[in-house]
């Protein structure tokens, strides 16, 4: 895990079938990006951030299994992108298949 800032930190949920998606994204692509309509959220952990990392920490939502109240994923935030007409900049190449 790459060394994050100890002031900052993200909970966030992400539906699981994105989550499980994602793992094949991240080693091919070095990353991978989830989309968020909460845009302010990461504009002012951007601000905070100052460019280092941010520990997120992950639980799934739209899990089969019943809600546990615990982050059961963690990642790092290293930034976000403004989207383009509501689709990531790059086009689905950070994207979890699921997403389309």
């Amino acid at each position: 895990m790459t060394p994050t800032i100890p002031s900052a930190a993200l909970l966030t949920s992400v539906p699981l079938e994105h989550l499980i998606d994602g793992r094949d994204v991240c080693p091919a692509e070095g990353k991978v990006a989830f989309g968020s309509r909460a845009w302010q959220v990461f504009r002012d952990l951007d601000a905070i951030r100052k460019g280092e990392p941010v520990n997120v920490y992950i639980y799934a939502s739209r899990a089969d299994d019943p809600f546990t109240f615990e982050a059961t994923w963690q990642a790092s935030c290293t930034g976000h992108v403004e989207s383009i007409g509501g689709a990531h900049p790059a086009g689905m190449r950070y994207r979890p298949p699921s997403t389309r």
